[in-house]
């Protein structure tokens, strides 16, 4: 996700954030299990949710630790690399592929950095899960119905893709603590919810 990749770059946050600003305005209601909607329908609308949902959690997140933090400002060397692990910590939790370096030229020191960032990587995405429920709760849930749009649309050879390989290892690791069915309404309030909260989120 390009927005991610490059964190190191203001003007990609600022990018991130325009986005934000225009995705919060529109109703991203899914309706997933209506019959209104068809399968293909929903997965249309489902990538704005989805985007929504990840930079939500990426400003949330920076602000934890930067309550002050200036988008328009050079951003120092210690910024640069906290925001560069962010962003690579959210691309594995929801299952991205974890190959590229975003869109545009990417310089020799920034993939440095994104490499660094991408170490152990497991290991701290499971440090900042376990500290945030609500967090473990957005990404079980967002990746849930990422499972059955494409198990529904490609059929059960998708779970040996790349993707659904990465999908799965992150279902098994966190998914099992909530139980709950995914419904067009419950992921839709908590969709909300997040965003409504997204400042005592306190992810570290």
């Amino acid at each position: 996700m390009s927005y991610f990749q490059n964190g190191n770059n203001c003007s990609v946050l600022r990018k991130a954030l325009s986005k934000l600003v225009i995705l919060s305005s529109y109703d991203y209601s899914m309706n997933f299990f209506s019959r209104q909607k068809t399968v293909s329908q929903v997965a249309k609308l489902y990538p704005n949710q989805r985007s929504l949902i990840k930079i939500t959690l990426f400003k949330a997140w920076i602000e934890t630790l930067y309550p002050n933090f200036d988008y328009r400002a050079v951003m120092s060397e210690e910024q640069s690399r906290m925001t560069t692990h962010i962003g690579q910590v959210i691309e594995y939790l929801f299952a991205e592929d974890p190959s590229g370096y975003g869109d545009g030229d990417v310089s020799h020191e920034q993939r440095q950095l994104i490499d660094k960032a991408r170490e152990n990587m497991p290991e701290k995405a499971y440090e900042v899960m376990m500290k945030n429920d609500q967090m473990r709760k957005i990404v079980v849930y967002t990746l849930r119905i990422q499972f059955y749009l494409n198990t529904m649309i490609k059929g059960a050879t998708w779970l040996q893709t790349d993707e659904g390989q990465r999908v799965n290892n992150i279902m098994q690791q966190y998914g099992g603590e909530f139980t709950e069915e995914v419904t067009d309404r419950m992921f839709d309030k908590l969709v909300t919810q997040t965003i409504n909260e997204a400042k005592s989120l306190k992810i570290m």
